[in-house]
């Protein structure tokens, strides 16, 4: 079963961070602190793959640590399942958190999310307020995740309310300064016979752009509209839209995989050449 995927992905430091503390990978291939001014094509041959956006938190150095921690664990991970990606990031959790009791790294976590293929089965997972979306062509642009959030999730003594500020998260990878156990959000029912196009992104997006006129660039998908192109047209907005934060988006074209044929498949596969 051949479960290859292809592409697009750009971070971005924005307008106004002096630096990029987001980190992306897809499949093996990681992208820590830079800044792209053009989104660039990538591709994972695997039958396992996971690809994903953390975005940092505390300071240039600690942000860009923690963030970089995380997409290097994550990054060409074997054995691919909801169970197994939970267990990496409660894991990442306690490393990031031990590492963060240097001076230096106080106070230092990650938020991430992203999308995983294994053993058949397609899932999406986050911690905090990075978020993954599907473009299906029939239905337009659906939400996966839930952000950890005030606004989104509340908090035992806090309610979520509309004004509540949309940056205050309520678990992450670190970023604490006592040790607390967090809670992955695993969405393990994803349908893998489908056709669609997958976006990933840290809060520097959504937060520029409204939900609705990302579901009318990504449509251009549909259009055959180039992947580059869409994560192109997604930077500009988010820039223009201020850039208060750091950007990143990870695109991810997921087809299907072709189902291994039989022996008899073969045969009759050879006898039609």
């Amino acid at each position: 079963m051949s479960a290859s995927i292809k592409g697009a992905w750009v971070t971005h430091a924005g307008k106004r961070k002096p630096s990029n503390e987001d980190s992306v990978f897809f499949g093996p291939e990681t992208l820590s602190g830079t800044v792209m001014e053009e989104p660039a094509t990538v591709e994972c041959a695997n039958d396992e793959w996971l690809l994903g956006v953390a975005d940092g938190v505390g300071g240039h150095e600690g942000g860009e640590t923690a963030s970089r921690i995380c997409v290097d664990a994550l990054a060409g991970a074997k054995g691919v399942t909801p169970a197994t990606v939970k267990k990496m990031l409660e894991d990442l959790n306690q490393e990031i958190f031990d590492k963060s009791e240097e001076r230096k790294l106080q106070g230092m976590g990650t938020t991430v999310a992203g999308l995983g293929f294994g053993s058949g089965l397609l899932f999406a997972y986050n911690v905090g307020d990075s978020r993954v979306y599907r473009h299906h062509a029939g239905r337009g642009l659906e939400r996966i995740t839930i952000d950890d959030s005030l606004v989104e999730r509340g908090g035992k003594d806090s309610m979520p309310s509309p004004d509540a500020p949309s940056n205050v998260i309520t678990q992450a990878l670190g970023g604490r300064k006592s040790f607390k156990e967090i809670n992955p959000n695993l969405y393990d029912d994803l349908d893998s016979s489908e056709k669609a196009l997958y976006l990933v992104c840290s809060d520097g997006l959504n937060d520029m752009i409204e939900d609705e006129v990302i579901g009318e660039i990504l449509a251009g998908n549909d259009e055959g509209a180039e992947l580059q192109s869409i994560a192109r047209d997604l930077l500009r907005l988010a820039l223009d839209g201020g850039g208060k934060d750091n950007v990143s988006i990870v695109l991810a074209e997921y087809e299907p995989p072709a189902p291994k044929r039989g022996l008899l498949g073969r045969l009759f596969g050879r006898f039609k050449q």
